[in-house]
This record gives C-alpha cells, sequence and structure tokens, in this order.
C-alpha cells in the first residue's frame, strides 16, 4: 500500500511540473563536457607541460610542449577508473621527478583507494607499478632535486591502521624500508628524503609533532624522535590543509620548515619554525581569512606570495621582485589568477585564469620576457555560451556567524535593480563535501551553470565547518553535524525566501559526501522546507559511521578528534549526539521525493549506508529511489556512469521542481548501474535499466 502512495504522490508532482523554456536549453552533453584538461604541471627543466585527460575513456596522464598544445601524447593508458591525480579536496596528488624525466602517480582499483604508485617515463610511455601489492595503500610521502632517481613512500602493507616508510629507487624499483611505524599517522621528509617531522594523535584530539634528533638510527633500524610541538584539536585543521594543498616546504639547508599555523590567533598564516628552536616567523597573514595558497620559490621555498578568499581571491606580494610580473598579467584574461606551477629557474610559468561563466584559460608566462601565450582552453565546448556570473552573498546566521554563499541565476530572467528576479524561482541549493576540507569559491562551477540553465536558482553554500573563514568558523561544526550546521543552510534558503528570490514550494538539495548527508539531514530534519533531495554518498548513521570515517592524519583509530567533532560513542551523552546528527532515526519524517546515488566501491561511506536509509524511506512511504554504480568510489568518476549521474538528475528536478530537462533515453555507453529501489519513479528510468 505505501509503495502505491508514493508513486501516486511522484507521479501527481511530475504532471503539475512543466518542461520550461525548452528552446532555451543548452545539451547536456555541451554544459558537462568534460575538460580536455586538469591538474596541469610544468616539468622542472620548463620544457613541458603535463595535464590529465580523457584517453581509452579513463582519466589518463598526457604532456605537451610548453609552447604547443596541439602536439599532446598521452603517456598513460589506463582503463577503468584511470589514473588518480588529486585527492578529495581537490589538491594534485602526482609529481615530476626533479630530472624532468618521469612522472609519478597513484592508481586504485574501482575507486577503493588502495592506491598503487606508478612512475612512467616521460619519453619511451614505460610504467612501472612501484608498489605491486595487493589490498595495500601507498602514498607518496616525498621526491628530491636532489637525489632524482628515489623516492619517499609510506605503505601498510605489515598493519592497515599504519604505514611503514620506504625508499623506493626509481630505475629498479628497489624497496628500502626506512622506518617502522607503529606510533605516527604521517611523515615529513626534508630536502634529501631525510625524514625529520612525524605527526602523533592524542587523547585531546590534537596532534604532536616530533623531530628527528639524529640523521643515524639505532636499534633496530628506528630513528629517535623528540617531542616539538603540539596542537589542540582546534589548530590542526591549519596542519592538514597545508599538507593537503602541497603549501609546506623545508628551508633550503634543511635547517626549518614553512607550513600553515593557527596557534594563538584565528585564521592560519604561513610561518617558518626553526627545528632547533622552535622559534616561529610570520612570514604571510590576513586577518580576516585564512591562507589559501601559497607561492614558494621553486628552489630556495622562500615565501614570494601567497593568496587569501574571503568571497574572491586576493593575491599579497611578499617579494617584491614579482611587483612586474604581476602588473603583467593583470591584463591578459579575465576571471581570478591562479599561478599553477613553475619550473624550476622560475622563468617559465603556468597561470589559470577562471571567470565563474566561462571555460578557464590556461597561459604559458616567460618570465624573462613578460610576456605570456596562450597554451589551453580548458573546456572548449562552452565556447560562444552566454552563462551567468556568480555573485558573493553574505548574510547571517541566526546566531550571528557570517556565511558567504554564491548565486547563480537563469540567464534569461528578467531581474531588478538590485539583481533579483522580478518573481520568484525554484531554488537548488548545492552543498559541498568536506565538510573541512572544502568551501564555496567564486569559480566556474559546471553544476550550478547546469542547473541554472534549467531553470533554477542556484546557490552555493557555506556553513560553519567550511573551510577558509578562521578556525573558530571550522571548529564550530564541533557536535553540530545534523544541527547548527543544518540550521546555517536553512538560514541562507530562508533569507532567499524572505528576498522574493526563491519560490519556497519549490526548493531542492543538492550535494556529494558531506553534501549528501546535509540533503538526508534536510530531508528528514525539515521535510516541509525541501520539495526534493539528492544525496551522492552520504553518511546516514553516525553511530557507525564514526567507527570508519577517516581523512588525511585523521585514521579510523584517531577516536579522540572524531569524538570532539561527532560525538563520543563510549559515553551516553556522546551517543545521543551521535543519534541526534544521524538522520536514520528521523527518516520517518520524511515526505518529499529523495535520490540516493551510491558508489558499490566506496571505502569512505559504505553503501550499508545507503542501505539502511533507504530501507527506513521504504517503511514510511517516501518517494526514494536508490541508485547503485557497482565499480565506483567516492563519487562518480567512470564517463558513462557520469552522463548517466547527471542525466538522472536533471530529470529527477524535473519531475519535482518543474523546472526544463531532456528525456532519459538512452543508450549511455559504459555505464554500469543497479536500481535498487523505486526505478519506477523516474521517467524513463525503467526503460535505461533493463
Amino acid at each position: 500500500m505505501k509503495r502505491f502512495l508514493r508513486q501516486v504522490v511522484f507521479a501527481a508532482i511530475a504532471l503539475a511540473s512543466s518542461n520550461l523554456c525548452a528552446s532555451d536549453l543548452i545539451p547536456i552533453e555541451k554544459l558537462l563536457s568534460p575538460p580536455v584538461l586538469w591538474s596541469p604541471l610544468v616539468s622542472p627543466d620548463g620544457k613541458t607541460i603535463s595535464y590529465v585527460a580523457i584517453h581509452m575513456d579513463a582519466p589518463n596522464l598526457w604532456v605537451a610542449p610548453v609552447d604547443d598544445f596541439s602536439l599532446a601524447q598521452p603517456v598513460t593508458a589506463v582503463a577503468g577508473q584511470g589514473v588518480t591525480t588529486s585527492n578529495v579536496a581537490g589538491a594534485v596528488t602526482y609529481r615530476w621527478t626533479a630530472d624532468s624525466r618521469r612522472l609519478l602517480y597513484l592508481q586504485d582499483e574501482n575507486g577503493d583507494e588502495r592506491w598503487h604508485l606508478m612512475s612512467v617515463d616521460v619519453a619511451s610511455k614505460n610504467t612501472r607499478d612501484l608498489t605491486p601489492i595487493d589490498n595495500v595503500q601507498a602514498r607518496l610521502v616525498a621526491t628530491s632535486r636532489q637525489k632524482p632517481g628515489q623516492v619517499l613512500i609510506e605503505l601498510n602493507e605489515r598493519r592497515p591502521d599504519r604505514h611503514d616508510l620506504y625508499l623506493v629507487d626509481l630505475v629498479d624499483g628497489a624497496r628500502k624500508l626506512v622506518m617502522r611505524n607503529d606510533r605516527f599517522v604521517g611523515v615529513f621528509a626534508d630536502n634529501a628524503l631525510q625524514a625529520r617531522l612525524a605527526i602523533g594523535a592524542t587523547a585531546d584530539g590534537g596532534f604532536n609533532i616530533f623531530r628527528s634528533i639524529q640523521d643515524a638510527t639505532h636499534g633496530g633500524g628506528e630513528v629517535v624522535w623528540q617531542m616539538f610541538i603540539h596542537l589542540g584539536q582546534e589548530d590542526t585543521s591549519a596542519l592538514i590543509r597545508a599538507v593537503e594543498q602541497g603549501a609546506w616546504n623545508f628551508t633550503a639547508d634543511n635547517t626549518g620548515f614553512r607550513i600553515y599555523d593557527s596557534r594563538g590567533r584565528d585564521t592560519w598564516a604561513i610561518v617558518e619554525i626553526d627545528l632547533e628552536s622552535g622559534m616561529t616567523v610570520v612570514l604571510g597573514e590576513d586577518e580576516r581569512v585564512d591562507i589559501d595558497a601559497a607561492l614558494y620559490h621553486p628552489t630556495s621555498g622562500k615565501l614570494q606570495a601567497f593568496s587569501a578568499n574571503w568571497t574572491r581571491r586576493q593575491w599579497t606580494l611578499i617579494d617584491s621582485s614579482l611587483k612586474s610580473d604581476f602588473e603583467a598579467l593583470a591584463g591578459v584574461d579575465a576571471g581570478e589568477m591562479t599561478i599553477v606551477s613553475r619550473s624550476d629557474d622560475a622563468n617559465i610559468w603556468l597561470i589559470r585564469f577562471q571567470p565563474s561563466n566561462a571555460s578557464a584559460e590556461f597561459y604559458v608566462y616567460e618570465r624573462k620576457a613578460l610576456k605570456a601565450h596562450h597554451f589551453a582552453t580548458q573546456i572548449p565546448a562552452l565556447d560562444g555560451l552566454r552563462l551567468p556570473e556568480a555573485e558573493p552573498l553574505v548574510t547571517r546566521s541566526r546566531d550571528g556567524l557570517t556565511l558567504v554563499s554564491y548565486l547563480v541565476l537563469p540567464g534569461n530572467i528578467a531581474v531588478d535593480a538590485n539583481g533579483m528576479p522580478d518573481t520568484p524561482l525554484p531554488l537548488v541549493v548545492y552543498v559541498h563535501g568536506g565538510p573541512n576540507d572544502e568551501r564555496a569559491i567564486y569559480r566556474f562551477h559546471p553544476y550550478l551553470q547546469w542547473l541554472a540553465n534549467r531553470g533554477y536558482a542556484v546557490l552555493d553554500v557555506n556553513y560553519r565547518g567550511s573551510l577558509g573563514c578562521g578556525k573558530d568558523f571550522l571548529n564550530a561544526q564541533n557536535l553540530q553535524w545534523g544541527n547548527a550546521m543544518h540550521l546555517d543552510v536553512v538560514d541562507q534558503v530562508q533569507w532567499t525566501i524572505e528576498q522574493g528570490l526563491a519560490d519556497p514550494d519549490k526548493i531542492g538539495i543538492f550535494g556529494g559526501s558531506y553534501g549528501g548527508y546535509e540533503v538526508l539531514v534536510a530531508m528528514t530534519k525539515t521535510p516541509d522546507l525541501f520539495a526534493c533531495g539528492v544525496d551522492l554518498a552520504g553518511p546516514s548513521e553516525m553511530e557507525s559511521f564514526i567507527k570508519i570515517w577517516w581523512e588525511n592524519f585523521i585514521p579510523a583509530d584517531n577516536m579522540a578528534y572524531k569524538s570532539i567533532v561527532l560525538g563520543n560513542p563510549d559515553t551516553e551523552a556522546g551517543r545521543a549526539a551521535l543519534r541526534e546528527s544521524s538522520p536514520l532515526y528521523f527518516a520517518h519524517q520524511a515526505k518529499n521525493p529523495i535520490l540516493v546515488l551510491q558508489g558499490g566501491q566506496d571505502s569512505r561511506v559504505p553503501t550499508a549506508q545507503a542501505d539502511m536509509i533507504v530501507e527506513e524511506f521504504v517503511k514510511a512511504g517516501v518517494a526514494v529511489t536508490y541508485v547503485l554504480f557497482p565499480d565506483e568510489g567516492h563519487g562518480v568518476v567512470r564517463p558513462g556512469n557520469r552522463n548517466l549521474f547527471f542525466a538522472l538528475v536533471e530529470v529527477f528536478f524535473g519531475q519535482c521542481l518543474g523546472g526544463s530537462y531532456q528525456p532519459l533515453a538512452g543508450p549511455f555507453d559504459g555505464a554500469n548501474v543497479r536500481v535498487p529501489e523505486g526505478v519506477e519513479l523516474i521517467q524513463g528510468l525503467p526503460e535505461v535499466v533493463r
């Protein structure tokens, strides 16, 4: 009976919706065209640019001369998931060796994050698996200009929760144990590939940073470590982000290191810390927001500039010798400028200019000539499209926190003098993942443009716990998942309603990972506000999730840190907090349609998290469609699966909110999908998956 009622309710919504503005519809395959390149890097010798692009229907590494993108060639040929070249925070993880001969990258199977470290010789295209061990996770720790034929890595072969340190020869693949590790969650190596700093978790949820007090080893090959710096839980995020961004380094003489630091302050500064005395010198800071990028000299490692991002990115020069370079670059193209990569002699720069309503443009800048030439357009399929710009919005939460978000309106609507539509629009709220390693920023976001073209106002939101707005704002997430963090989203939605921007009866919500979790919270705790929601890889039951939750430097066994953020599972108060933040226990309150999407190989949010809440939605008679991608991990990567993913979401929102959509019609070549629940609720889906 409940299944019948769900079908009737969703069918009524579908009939009430309209396929608006079909003549203005940009085909989904055009708006969401994959980039022709991403994650580019300049080789140390300045002659070549590497990047990631599709080859064999999967992401692979390519190279091109710095002066001619048309001569690009793939150097890897990996099918399936392809190569892994960035982490979940979006930071680039592959790199050149110092001699410009090889590229080092990670590769896993079906997104399970059991990475192998791979090496490819750029000239011969010969590939070597440097860690040919099944069911083991490799991590790249450091390369060295002093030792270009070697690399320092971590492997968790001996015990899954800790990574031992190895030195690997890139020529013959020989692997030598450097440090047996039973206590640290991460290690820093200096310019000579010597392990100099190590990080251990503490009982207060923070980190202790240890320093090696001698280069030699003793008694069984273990390095001698000495306590150096303590970071409380409130200060750990600066360290983690610096590592994720690659925004740290050692001084040229290895006597000190530079890193983000928030001790004794709210926002992250860039500091230099002397390894002998511990003396800390602030090199760069912004009192309003955290540093979001550091520009170090490629060989000396000295800080030359940094950027900070409140509503837009702003650069601050430290090294005055770069003044003429920044002046020369200022008028090259539109959009925000990022210095992506530089050659070792600092003469060749790769620059990205990113507007919010067009493709990024990459330029090669020759410093000696003070000239830039165009290298590549990231998404050529967008050329000629007139897309709306993203506008920053600054509002306040009900308890006084300042919230930055970004609004994209459909390009074909009339607006008043304040930029607001004449009549309220259906609204889709986009919630970023993380939460504390991501944030909404001014950028070209294909999801936002796609949904705006379908007739929706799109709000890209930040909330307490989002990255970049100081540690007080970030740590305000503690014990507030599904509570105050959710209310920050609600408050921004209410603002759009009060401004006459959003139709209160047509508000949808969409997100992945933490964003998917927030979708589940929104649909279960505030079911009258949100007409429908799309959850990708969102956890639903926090008492089980806390046991497996891990991030960089936050392994699954670091319960002290996780208890501060989510709740202590060993106390009744903590268990109550975990239950209160679990959408599973509020599933019976849901009223409106929900689309749940999940990767079958997801090691961060296992399928059980989706299975549990879908079962409860079904019991409650909720119109839920559950789509499982068996060969995906924490996200949807394979091109065939991605095409189906976007087509599904478009039809789902169209049925619920009344926006434009292309009918769901196959074939979706390469898609691998199962629909355990609710296949009949999305128009065209039964024909696609049968």
